[in-house]
């Protein structure tokens, strides 16, 4: 009887020990941990969520922090319409959702064949850093991976960190984070592969990886410049031509409509993507007409909808001015100058992080100023062109 009752009273003991146990390692100061920021440096978005996750690791096994995942600090900034935090007013607004006492910012700057990789800790809602780090060495995922060890190792010789703030409640029971291995390295694509290839047997969602709920939108790059050839067929002009009237004894004006060579020729054009899914921008053409040539330029607005993380359809109107010159022979003058309006669909597929092709198709109407004699003119355009894109919002 007495043997048990003693092993009632230590079960009980240990049953009542175990929150208190799981309270005191909760007691930690908390840490909210950013989403590396490349810059220069070419990282996969496997590749920066896997060294993202184990930046997590190591700063709660080293610096004696408890860490969030990376993914919940991504959650926050995604409910402020952004990805990246880039200043320190971004970032304490994170911080201040998350009701955490630090906060670690990494960034890695390419510089030719080097890579430095640079972190700060960040007491929260303070403006300046408590403690640094840094490592300078190659760029691939075994010198990061070795710099975000050596980092947090320098920063934790600097002794234990006190609590700044009150713990968050919603991760108040949280066990501790489990160590996360070193990220494998992502296999690059073989010729004829799309994309990058895994680890071996990896055929699931691994830790690391970029949240589902990144919009297709957001893989599109805010600014563009398209190159690429335009051809028209005949396109139709609408003259002005005296006729001698035998009747009335002089000349009257008719109008007269007939087609002229193809076009054909080079355009180039640039564009700046805001609230999403408008575009602002400009074109400049020179269209060959045998022994004549058109030039324009023109400004366009216009909106695109993303149908697929790389496939986009897109639309716009544009105004501009345009020297219309014609071809030896013609009744016309050789030379008009004037004002064209565009109205443009197209589809555009966005093959890597900065290169995509775009095709489109567009009618145009010109109308000259400043001539006694007025022309009217018509076309339809096809244009292919290769269009090159940066500072998109995803990583």
């Amino acid at each position: 009887m007495d043997r048990v009752l003693c092993l009632s009273i230590l079960v009980t003991a240990v049953v009542l020990a175990t929150p208190a146990a799981t309270a005191a390692a909760d007691d930690r100061p908390s840490l909210a941990v950013f989403q590396i920021e490349p810059r220069g440096a070419e990282l996969t978005e496997n590749e920066l969520g896997a060294l993202s996750a184990y930046l997590v690791s190591e700063a709660e096994r080293k610096l004696g922090l408890r860490a969030l995942e990376w993914q919940q600090t991504y959650r926050v900034l995604r409910g402020m319409n952004l990805y990246m935090c880039m200043d320190r007013r971004c970032q304490m607004e994170v911080e201040r959702a998350l009701k955490v006492d630090y906060s670690l910012v990494v960034v890695i700057n390419k510089m030719g064949k080097i890579c430095i990789m640079s972190a700060t800790l960040y007491p929260s809602q303070a403006p300046a850093s408590v403690r640094t780090g840094m490592h300078k060495g190659g760029c691939s995922g075994d010198d990061f991976s070795a710099g975000i060890e050596q980092m947090m190792a320098d920063m934790a010789t600097h002794g234990p960190l006190p609590r700044v703030a009150p713990a968050p409640a919603l991760v108040a029971t949280r066990p501790p984070i489990q160590p996360v291995q070193r990220p494998e390295p992502v296999q690059r694509p073989e010729p004829g592969q799309t994309g990058a290839v895994g680890p071996a047997g990896a055929g699931h969602e691994r830790q690391g990886e970029v949240p589902a709920d990144l919009r297709p939108i957001d893989r599109l790059p805010r600014f563009t410049i398209t190159g690429g050839l335009l051809y028209a067929p005949a396109p139709l002009v609408i003259h002005e031509q005296p006729i001698y009237d035998d009747f009335a004894g002089d000349f009257r004006s008719e109008k007269r409509s007939r087609k002229t060579p193809d076009h054909v020729g080079p355009v180039i054009s640039f564009d700046w993507r805001f609230w999403d899914y408008l575009f602002l921008g400009g074109q400049l053409g020179l269209m060959l007409i045998h022994d004549a040539g058109q030039l324009e330029a023109t400004a366009r607005v216009g909106a695109l909808y993303p149908v697929t993380d790389s496939f986009s359809l897109h639309g716009w109107i544009g105004l501009g001015v345009q020297r219309f010159e014609v071809d030896e022979g013609s009744q016309l003058s050789d030379t008009y100058l004037g004002a064209h309006a565009w109205l443009a669909l197209g589809l555009h597929h966005q093959v890597g992080k900065l290169v995509g092709w775009t095709f489109e198709i567009s009618g145009t109407g010109f109308q000259n100023f400043g001539h006694d004699q007025d022309i009217v003119a018509f076309r339809l355009n096809f244009q292919l062109g290769i269009t090159f894109g940066w500072n998109r919002r995803a990583p």
